[in-house]
């Protein structure tokens, strides 16, 4: 009986895993962050955010109109975003990588990574191998 019960927890985990992953590959850019602003709650596309910043206990949101603060960490953050659409570039920054316009190099390893609205940001030469996974150049 013990076994019998084991065998189909096996299985319907293993459908729930195949079901989640189909679902991820399906949707894999869709999503938001609710973000608590002044007495109301906003909720923020992840393809609207531009790049994010490190800044204290927050983390700041940057999308065409906005700057949004959320109070969490670049790590946390790192995990819950899809890692195709946006990278670490260094310690305190992000960027999806859909705004990101070029990239000029400089010295030892680093870059200037060129936002499609003209934001200059740094890639540290210990994010630049990061980067060079999702995208070849």
């Amino acid at each position: 009986m013990l076994e019998q019960m084991r065998e189909q927890y096996s299985a319907l985990h293993q459908k729930l895993d195949a079901l989640l992953a189909e679902r991820k590959s399906a949707h894999p850019n869709r999503g938001r962050l609710a973000i608590r602003n002044v007495g109301r709650i906003v909720f923020v596309d992840f393809t609207d955010l531009q790049w994010l910043e490190a800044s204290d206990n927050y983390v700041k949101l940057h999308t065409a109109e906005n700057v949004h603060l959320l109070r969490d960490t670049m790590q946390s953050l790192e995990r819950r975003l899809p890692a195709g659409l946006f990278v670490r570039i260094n310690r305190s920054t992000m960027v999806n990588l859909r705004r990101v316009e070029a990239l000029e190099p400089l010295t030892h390893g680093e870059y200037t990574v060129i936002l499609e609205n003209g934001k200059r940001l740094t890639l540290t030469r210990a994010y630049h191998e990061k980067l060079q996974e999702i995208c070849t150049f």
